[in-house]
């Protein structure tokens, strides 16, 4: 699932990047921890929200990030 995080394809504002990642890494594990989890965050807010099946690995499943730069 392509996150809107780091180009400026969904007129995200470019300095605001780092943040919105650290947010979406919040809820992301949020979600995987807890039922009824509950995030308000500066960018995203997300209220009473259960994800199912929940990992069996813990205390999360490896999170994986591919980056590129451009000089």
């Amino acid at each position: 699932m392509p996150l809107p995080i780091g180009d400026n394809n969904f007129k995200v504002e470019y300095d605001s990047r780092t943040q919105r990642f650290q947010e979406i890494v919040d809820i992301i594990l949020g979600l995987w921890r807890a039922p009824g989890f509950t995030y308000h965050g500066q960018y995203y807010h997300v209220d009473d929200m259960t994800i199912t099946p929940a990992p069996v690995q813990q205390p999360h499943p490896p999170m994986y990030l591919a980056v590129s730069r451009t000089p």
